[in-house]
């Protein structure tokens, strides 16, 4: 079995209508594609992220005598629907857990399988009250007829349960862009949201938000609002240096490091100000499409400057703010204030057609 990886990713400015523009997105905080400021266009590109294979994978563990008591094949929450995690697994006498990782279907955990891979094990304790006490994570590579064991002990456990899960979707897709040239101090949000390009889109994502030494500052993975509850939100200020970066992934790769089996186009949206024309500019226009698009709900709307789902008051003064206070009246236009960008990201994240063998 085999699996293609194919990502595209283009950057649209201005919200599509001023032109296309496509780049490469880098794979680390340290190769983040950096989007120049009032950029347009760039040449076509494709991202080819490398070739993997994810295998099908079957867990259990084992009783102080070593008896096999639980198993699980697919319960996993990571991964791409083929692997296996098991809860509230009782630790054994003497704060000690012993489990295994093998291939579907071998049941017995023998070798009896012909998986192979890359996949990831993570490991949860809790005390007999069920307060959390640590974590801890397995990488691993499973060969063919193989079966992993791995075998851990803390007096301190003893008593209490634990949770492992396993992650068998590696390697894939991981987007960094660097917004420069934005305003320190100046507030932001920054969001992802079906891609223009493919509006039926529904790639469950995780966003990040780094700073300058690639340390995380936030992360988000659903927007309880958004669609099928698929997208991500994060909001902040504009650091010092006026660069803003952020890793998109997909879910469950909390790590940013390719650990996901989603697919599909997206976009990410980074707003400041009030530029619901999407023009580069805060003007008269801008206040136009507020007021014409006021009482408007729903996600994503172009005036919704502060992505509350509806546009109202609140979204006027979001418009005003980047004015320098000034208001609009019938009779005077105020000079333009501080610039807007809106710069939309669409990126595939990769999850290859997949046929698994029993």
């Amino acid at each position: 079995m085999t699996r293609s990886h194919l990502a595209f990713l283009s950057v649209v400015a201005c919200c599509l209508p001023a032109g296309v523009v496509s780049a490469d997105a880098g794979d680390s905080f340290f190769e983040a594609e950096v989007l120049s400021v009032g950029q347009t266009s760039v040449d076509d590109s494709f991202e080819l992220p490398s070739e993997g294979f994810y295998p099908d994978l079957f867990l259990g563990v084992f009783d102080e005598s070593g008896q096999l008591t639980q198993t699980d094949d697919d319960s996993s929450f990571l991964g791409d629907g083929f692997a296996p995690a098991l809860f509230g697994v009782p630790i054994n006498p003497g704060g000690e857990i012993d489990f295994s990782v093998t291939g579907a279907p071998d049941e017995s955990l023998e070798g009896a399988h012909s998986q192979f891979g890359d996949y990831r094990t993570e490991v949860a304790i809790y005390d007999s009250e069920g307060e959390f006490l640590d974590f801890f994570e397995y990488d691993g590579y499973l060969e063919e007829g193989l079966v992993d064991s791995y075998f851990e002990s803390d007096e301190g456990w003893d008593g209490g349960t634990y949770d492992v899960m396993v992650n068998n979707a590696f390697p894939n897709d991981v987007d960094f862009f660097r917004f420069v040239g934005l305003t320190p101090g100046q507030s932001f949000t920054v969001n992802t949201e079906p891609s223009p390009l493919d509006p039926f889109s529904s790639v469950d994502t995780y966003l990040g938000w780094f700073d300058e030494t690639g340390s995380e500052i936030a992360t988000n993975d659903d927007i309880s609002s958004s669609p099928l509850n698929l997208y991500s939100r994060l909001s902040g200020v504009v650091p010092e240096n006026g660069e803003l970066v952020f890793g998109v992934s997909g879910y469950g790769d909390y790590a940013f490091d390719g650990y996901h089996g989603e697919q599909g186009e997206y976009s990410l949206v980074l707003s400041v100000g009030g530029d619901y024309d999407f023009d580069g500019d805060v003007d008269a226009q801008d206040y136009s499409a507020w007021r014409d698009a006021y009482g408007q709900t729903g996600q994503f709307l172009a005036a919704d400057g502060n992505f509350d789902g509806v546009v109202d008051a609140a979204d006027y003064t979001v418009w005003r703010d980047n004015y320098n206070g000034a208001a609009v009246d019938a009779g005077a236009v105020p000079e333009p204030g501080s610039a807007f960008l809106v710069i939309v990201v669409a990126v595939g994240l990769t999850r290859p057609c997949r046929t698994a063998t029993v």
